[in-house]
């Protein structure tokens, strides 16, 4: 549709370019969807572009447009890392939907309450904490609004605010104040996934394992294992059905598990589900032959050695790198923290990285400056 769009409006068509701008921000998700990330950014910019040129001459008529291509590139941009160009665009859209809520509540008020969430994550990964709670406050409030007069449609949205403001608190540390918008998002999400399983079971598994996270921060132990389960048992049914999405999640699940069992503990079932998820995760590292020997050893010295110092940190960091490598577009991004990935590059030398597992961590270590280089020769050698 781009190129028959494109090809009439060059010959001079001109009443076909609102087309043509939303074809390419068609085109603009389907790539994202597909995380063909750059191609997909070129489509939104192009998208925007004509947008911004047809709300010059017909405000009325484009701005809705144009906010929802502004919206639709910040996405983009975070996902790519561009974060202060995310925040920019997360910014405008939030600027061109508020004046059109405003006069007209009914129809854009929703729009509004997304964009919101879009900045909430936006300003979150910067670590603007304050500004993301501003903002993820004032999106729970319109979602629960529209909750209230339309729940069948809005019940999602409040839900998925709900979601963003506990993350939002989680990460700025307090863990306490994120249990309550994290329990009422389960309790929404439950009873989405009784309704309509297919659609919101994953939800629900991702809210209950939040909570679980959260419970475990607090040193509540057995209510985060509690929680972990339940999530786990989720999880399941749905990786018998995605394998290949879901089965990364799942295997970080079951480490936290036995962490949880570690703490409380029973060894021996620490071991059981550590060992668990480093097989779920050892078929889908077939090409990369020294981090399966790696996750082979591993899973020795935990089950021989659990209760001693052997397992060194930067052996815990290097099986969430590779959870991270083998992980997909529905995964949370961020299973390797910064310190992890320092951990990494100062014991590189122990280590046989595969190609992926040093672009990945060139990415979350601001120090690494020799890993970086090597990431971009490597970079540069797969795409040649």
């Amino acid at each position: 549709m781009v190129r028959l769009y494109r090809t009439l409006v060059e010959a001079g068509l001109d009443r076909f370019t609102p087309d043509l701008a939303l074809s390419l921000n068609n085109l603009a998700g389907a790539l994202s969807d597909l995380n063909r990330c750059e191609e997909a950014l070129a489509a939104g910019e192009e998208a925007v572009r004509i947008y911004r040129t047809l709300v010059e001459a017909r405000p009325v008529a484009f701005t809705f447009d144009l906010a929802i291509s502004v919206n639709n590139l910040a996405r983009m941009l975070k996902d790519l890392g561009r974060l202060e160009e995310a925040l920019a665009a997360a910014e405008e859209a939030v600027r061109l939907f508020r004046p059109l809520a405003d006069s007209r509540p009914d129809a854009f008020t929703p729009n509004l309450a997304t964009s919101l969430q879009n900045l909430t994550a936006t300003l979150g990964v910067q670590g603007r904490h304050e500004q993301a709670l501003i903002v993820a406050e004032e999106a729970v409030r319109l979602h629960r609004a529209l909750a209230e007069a339309r729940p069948d449609v809005f019940r999602p949205g409040l839900a998925s605010s709900l979601v963003n403001l506990a993350n939002v608190l989680g990460n700025w540390g307090q863990h306490e104040r994120a249990l309550t918008p994290g329990r009422e998002a389960v309790c929404l999400f439950r009873s989405l996934a009784a309704k309509w399983p297919d659609a919101f079971t994953l939800n629900l598994a991702k809210s209950v394992n939040n909570q679980a996270g959260r419970l475990g921060h607090l040193g509540r132990h057995y209510e985060a294992l509690v929680a972990a389960q339940e999530a786990a048992c989720l999880y399941r049914a749905l990786v018998e059905a995605q394998p290949d999405i879901l089965v990364v999640e799942l295997a970080r699940l079951l480490w936290m598990i036995g962490d949880l069992y570690t703490k409380i503990g029973k060894a021996e079932l620490a071991i059981a589900k550590t060992t668990e998820a480093i097989q779920l995760l050892t078929p889908k590292l077939s090409a990369n032959p020294a981090a399966t020997a790696f996750l082979r050893e591993f899973i020795s010295k935990a089950e021989v050695n659990s209760n001693d110092d052997s397992i060194r940190a930067a052996e815990v960091a290097r099986f969430r790198l590779l959870s991270y490598v083998v992980r997909k577009q529905e995964n949370d991004p961020n299973s390797l923290g910064v310190h992890d990935a320092n951990l990494l590059f100062a014991d590189r030398d122990n280590f046989v990285f595969g190609d992926r597992e040093l672009i990945e961590n060139a990415r979350m270590t601001p120090a690494a400056a020799e890993i970086s280089a090597l990431a971009e020769e490597i970079r540069g050698a797969l795409s040649g």
